[in-house]
C-alpha cells in the first residue's frame, strides 16, 4: 500500500486537495493548480534545500532586521505569496493585500478611503502626499 502524501500549497501555504475534474492538484483557498509532477519536482526540491541549510559559509549573517525601500511588495511583504502565507496563519489580514482591496472597493465592501488609510499604515503618509 502507498503512502498518503500531503502537499502544501507553493503559493500561500495551505493544503492542495485533488481535483477530479481537472485531474489536477489545486489549492481550494489561491485556486492555484498543479501537476502532481510539477509537485513531485517541487517536493524534492525542498529536501534537497533542506539538506543544505546547514552549509551557511558565504551566507551574509548581518543582515538588518527590516527590509529596505524597493524589497517589499506594495501591501509591505516581501512577496505575494508570503502575504498568503501569513493569512493563512492568521499572521496577516486578507485585506491587507492591495489586489484583495481593488475587489473588496469594487463589491462595496471597502471604501477607497479605507483602503488608502491601511496603505498609509503600511507605508506611511510621506510616500502618498505627492
Amino acid at each position: 500500500m502507498s503512502d498518503l502524501k500531503e502537499y502544501k500549497c507553493p503559493a500561500c501555504g495551505g493544503s492542495i486537495e485533488f481535483d477530479s475534474h481537472l485531474q489536477k492538484m489545486k489549492c481550494p483557498y489561491c485556486d492555484t493548480e498543479f501537476e502532481l509532477d510539477t509537485l513531485k519536482e517541487f517536493d524534492e526540491q525542498i529536501k534537497r534545500e533542506a539538506a543544505q541549510e546547514d552549509d551557511l559559509s558565504g551566507w551574509q549573517t548581518d543582515a538588518g532586521g527590516e527590509w529596505q525601500e524597493g524589497e517589499t511588495g506594495a501591501c509591505g511583504a516581501p512577496a505575494c505569496h508570503t502575504l498568503a502565507r501569513d493569512v493563512v496563519q492568521g499572521k496577516a489580514k486578507l485585506n491587507q493585500c492591495v489586489f484583495m482591496q481593488k475587489i473588496l472597493c469594487n463589491e462595496a465592501l471597502m471604501t477607497p478611503e479605507e483602503s488608502l488609510e491601511l496603505s498609509e499604515k503600511t507605508w506611511g503618509l510621506k510616500r502618498f502626499g505627492e
